[in-house]
């Protein structure tokens, strides 16, 4: 289970990357039982990132990111309360890829333009923060943004993004990635992998 691995550190740092996707919600609604706001995973998870590893969040599982991270994103509606930003409904948006690569990876496999499906949280803005890198040197660090969308009421927002932190990265997203039923991988889903891909390789010495 997740604490076996998020709160067990010789167990959790074994690992290359962690996966983080929708959890602990009571239908529409954020649970406050989430592991997010236990003071010891919040720590391993923190330390995993600065040694290298890579971390994936997905929708309501954004606190993980606003618990441990919070200088970096700043999401809609969120408030100083848990699971504040877990949007009582879902929302499709128009994909706008910002990433001049991934847009030609994916204009390769015919996807020139596609729609974000199922997203349950919304970014309102990403910051530049102020840190130090690997190699402990002064550092302005604004995550990237790979994929926008243009959603119903809020204009163009970020809707996939990841930013380096020490010797790993975090990457978020704010849709669902489990299908619809049919064969092979959502368009959300290729944009994703290639992301994972880019994402997955080692900043400064391993």
């Amino acid at each position: 289970g997740y604490d076996a691995i998020l709160k067990n550190w010789s167990t959790l740092s074994q690992y290359h990357i962690v996966f983080l996707p929708c959890a602990w919600s009571q239908g529409t609604d954020c649970d406050t039982s989430s592991p997010a706001q236990d003071p010891t995973v919040q720590k391993n998870l923190k330390d995993f990132v600065a040694q290298g590893g890579k971390l994936y969040v997905t929708d309501y599982s954004y606190d993980y990111i606003r618990e441990i991270w919070p200088e970096y994103i700043d999401w809609m509606q969120q408030t100083q309360d848990f699971g504040s930003a877990c949007l009582s409904g879902s929302y499709d948006a128009p994909a706008v890829v910002e990433d001049p690569g991934m847009a030609e990876w994916l204009a390769a496999q015919g996807l020139s333009s596609f729609t974000l499906e199922a997203n349950w949280t919304m970014v309102d803005q990403v910051n530049t923060v102020s840190t130090t890198d690997y190699a402990d040197n002064p550092v302005d660090i604004t995550p990237k943004v790979w994929v926008s969308g243009q959603t119903p009421s809020d204009g163009t927002r970020p809707t996939t993004l990841s930013f380096e932190r020490s010797c790993g990265r975090v990457l978020f997203s704010d849709f669902h990635t489990e299908g619809s039923g049919g064969s092979g991988l959502l368009a959300q889903e290729k944009a994703l992998l290639y992301v994972l891909l880019e994402v997955g390789v080692c900043i400064g010495v391993p």
